[in-house]
């Protein structure tokens, strides 16, 4: 973040890459994308280490605290474990599946279980190793975008109202509608939530209050990245990549638009 260099390119996948997520000690990174698959790449060498079937085009993924990896391909959401391989050094999945009757466009690691969004508008908690549903929320539309950190998890539904609970028990601690197409949103470790909509970045603290609102110039549709202490946004442009500083708004182009 801080120079800009681009320390590792992975020809991932086949075709468009829609996700993206590291483990929480950097060690290594999983990406998912249109061809069903989720694989998982050494962050030092760059290396595949795994790869494993989704079963429908994959939208999220997520690493928890140790190490299990969670992806959601159409309406399943799977679960695995990669310190447990097989014979083709393809991970085992930790539970069969959780087959959902709405497709499951986002999901996000908890210690309490796995969280999901679907596109009826309901937010899912379900126990990992049984794979049994335990709390269910619901939202006024089609879950878009979802994120989870520290306690909170938060929503954005296709009419353009987010939403952020307390994990425990899904209490509802503030929401904002009237936003856009929103396209992407993350929570930092104090509680902050970044949004970006309709080529805009807007970040809310932790009581809702917006703070910071910048324009996104050369706004392309893709995948991007918020680092964990909320300060930066890692986005793509048509040439390329730019790392926005969300406090001071400063913006730098970096890397080359990867391929796929």
């Amino acid at each position: 973040i801080d120079s800009g260099r681009l320390v590792r390119e992975v020809k991932a996948h086949r075709s468009s890459v829609f996700a993206v997520a590291f483990a929480h000690d950097g060690s290594f990174f999983v990406t998912g994308g249109k061809d069903k698959r989720v694989k998982v790449w050494s962050t030092s060498t760059g290396k595949q280490l795994h790869s494993f079937d989704a079963a429908g085009t994959v939208l999220s993924v997520d690493v928890s605290c140790s190490g299990l990896i969670a992806a959601c391909g159409d309406r399943l959401v799977r679960v695995w474990n990669p310190n447990v391989p097989s014979s083709k050094s393809t991970a085992k999945p930790a539970t069969p599946g959780v087959l959902y009757d709405q497709r499951i466009l986002g999901i996000a690691f908890d210690v309490d279980g796995v969280w999901s969004g679907d596109a009826l508008g309901r937010v899912r908690v379900w126990d990992v190793e049984r794979g049994e549903e335990r709390r269910t929320f619901t939202s006024d539309g089609p879950i878009s975008r979802f994120a989870q950190c520290n306690g909170l998890f938060a929503s954005a539904d296709e009419k353009g109202a987010v939403v952020v609970r307390e994990c425990t028990r899904g209490d509802l601690i503030w929401g904002v509608d009237g936003l856009g197409r929103v396209d992407f949103i993350a929570l930092d470790q104090e509680g902050r939530l970044t949004v970006v909509a309709d080529a805009h970045v807007h970040v809310h603290d932790r009581s809702g209050e917006r703070v910071r609102s910048r324009p996104i110039a050369d706004f392309f549709r893709g995948y991007r990245l918020a680092s964990l202490d909320g300060r930066y946004l890692v986005y793509p442009t048509s040439n390329g990549h730019t790392i926005l500083d969300l406090e001071t708004g400063a913006a730098r182009q970096v890397m080359p638009q990867l391929a796929g």
